[in-house]
């Protein structure tokens, strides 16, 4: 039979939901790179608390298929197309959760860069993720659970009901040409957009997000570390820490003739972070 935890999994990917970072927009790929098409595909790892056989299908994953454009050295353009699969496999025979893909919501947004090839760059980045996701359909449409699991940078992907936008304000700092620095921050207000519940009142949601990121460059290949984090603003109840959350990340990047090939880990380094999710891993191809 299934596990308590997971047959709880849509309780837990909601409290998810206003807990983890979600960035409006891939961290993992350059800004360095103002016109690009990129494919990435991300996996949790999960604790392992299911009869042996049984858990989770190896093939569930998330990803995103992402966009910019560069109109001049200034102004750029973005989209952003999340998927998601989640399947459940049973050998005991008792409930099975059947596979199931689900698109979720789509971002469009910008970024206005102010001072394009300075050593101290600085720009904006602002959008919004249309509602896009069809409305989860207990107990079939799953689909979105990998997504909430794995995009934690990113849920706002993979929820119904909300309308979230957002802003960024981003400084990048090179030293020399082998290295740079960037911080990232700003707030995300989700507009609730669903029905009214008669039993729980359902509000809008403020959320403070910041990341800090180093990059280091060679002719041969491209590392990055650093940390996101994000304070639900609008929560009414908890301390500073359990409002806040936190996840170390690394990624590896390397060039190649017509196309760019990365991966990246992300660990939780807080409880709020860590309670299904070991680690989450990644890869992105950009051309």
């Amino acid at each position: 039979m299934m596990p308590r935890s997971w047959k709880c999994l849509p309780c837990w990917g909601l409290l998810l939901v206003f807990h983890l970072a979600a960035h409006a927009q891939s961290p993992w790929l350059p800004v360095d790179k103002p016109t690009f098409v990129a494919l990435e595909v991300m996996k949790p790892l999960l604790r392992d608390n299911a009869p042996e056989g049984d858990g989770p299908s190896i093939f569930n994953s998330a990803g995103f298929l992402t966009g910019r454009y560069a109109l001049n050295t200034r102004l750029r353009l973005l989209a952003e197309v999340p998927f998601s699969y989640w399947k459940y496999v049973d050998k005991s025979g008792g409930q099975i959760q059947d596979g199931h893909l689900t698109v979720g919501n789509i971002y469009l947004g910008g970024e206005w860069h102010v001072n394009p090839g300075s050593d101290r760059q600085v720009f904006i980045e602002a959008g919004l993720r249309l509602p896009t996701m069809p409305e989860p359909d207990f107990p079939d449409q799953r689909g979105h659970f990998t997504g909430l699991l794995a995009a934690q940078d990113r849920q706002d992907a993979f929820i119904d009901d909300y309308l979230p936008l957002q802003a960024f304000a981003n400084v990048i700092y090179r030293p020399n040409e082998a290295m740079h620095f960037r911080l990232r921050g700003g707030p995300s207000y989700w507009l609730y957009m669903g029905a009214d519940n008669p039993f729980v009142e359902i509000d809008n949601e403020l959320f403070l997000r910041y990341a800090a990121e180093a990059w280091f460059t060679s002719p041969a290949i491209t590392g990055a570390f650093g940390v996101t984090g994000q304070y639900v603003a609008s929560a009414e109840s908890g301390s500073v820490f359990d409002r806040s959350v936190h996840q170390l990340t690394a990624q590896l990047m390397k060039d190649f003739d017509g196309y760019t090939l990365s991966g990246y880990i992300r660990a939780p380094i807080d409880r709020n972070n860590g309670t299904l999710v070991i680690v989450t891993y990644g890869l992105s191809l950009m051309f």
